[in-house]
């Protein structure tokens, strides 16, 4: 077992105080053996023993969540339209494209209620919520959706949304005072994610590996804050960890675990 890089206060996010330090992050799910985003990458991840499974999350034309990376549906289906135009009926029945490298079933793309049923709160889950557009006046339609499914399908504190939108985390914060909240920090988009972790009662910040330096790491998690770094694979995950962070997310997530000594 690896021992912490850093000696900064742990955050209160509730996965650090049941994890072992740092946490393994299957990125859209076990991304390497399966197709990303579906429901054997997630059952994949979960089976490897990962403490937490990141998806991407978009909306059908009827607002159904759907386990979706990209705004349009052409590289991971080969249909060309955006996801928000299809209904769900029709984003169901599409197969997720197949590298010829990746030998698995025909799958679907799942719902967000599939994929948290799917492992029945075994693992916790970072849900992505994709937004292309920022809308600063949009209905809190979405961000109901959302919690209702979490609330429905996962335990207590078994989802953590995550966002490069801060728009789209004030909406769920003010749908759920008690969900838990992940800023995705982006200097374009969120410049001062600490000052937006205080006004939503954000715990945790992902950083982009080219970013997570030692002393900005240090600093957020000074702050109070848990920081998760993407993505790390092969001699990237050396890296991850020399910043300190308290999860790495991994495409890879059995090679993860194996640099953990896990």
């Amino acid at each position: 077992m690896l021992e912490a890089a850093s000696s900064a206060p742990r955050a209160p996010w509730s996965l650090l105080a049941s994890r072992p330090w740092p946490l393994a992050i299957a990125h859209r799910g076990d991304s390497v053996g399966r197709r990303e985003n579906t429901l054997s990458a997630v059952a994949a991840a979960a089976a490897e023993g990962v403490d937490a499974i990141e998806i991407d999350v978009r909306f059908t034309a009827g607002g159904v969540p759907m386990l979706l990376h990209d705004a349009s549906l052409h590289r991971t289906t080969g249909i060309r339209r955006r996801v928000e135009t299809v209904a769900l009926p029709t984003l169901r029945g599409l197969e997720v494209r197949r590298g010829s490298w990746i030998a698995t079933p025909d799958e679907r793309v799942p719902t967000f209620a599939q994929a948290l049923s799917s492992i029945a709160g075994r693992v916790h889950v970072l849900a992505e919520v994709k937004v292309d557009r920022p809308a600063p006046d949009a209905p809190p339609t979405a961000s109901r959706a959302l919690v209702r499914t979490a609330r429905a399908f996962a335990p207590a504190g078994g989802v953590t949304f995550i966002s490069f939108d801060p728009f789209t985390l004030r909406r769920l914060r003010s749908v759920d005072p008690t969900i838990e909240l992940g800023i995705l920090a982006s200097r374009r988009r969120i410049p001062d994610p600490v000052a937006l972790a205080a006004e939503i009662a954000a715990s945790v910040v992902l950083l982009q590996l080219a970013e997570a330096t030692r002393q900005r790491v240090a600093a957020l998690q000074e702050r109070g804050l848990a920081v998760l770094v993407y993505t790390a694979d092969g001699p990237a995950i050396d890296r991850a960890l020399a910043s300190g962070a308290d999860g790495i997310l991994a495409n890879d997530p059995s090679a993860l675990l194996r640099r953990l000594g896990r």
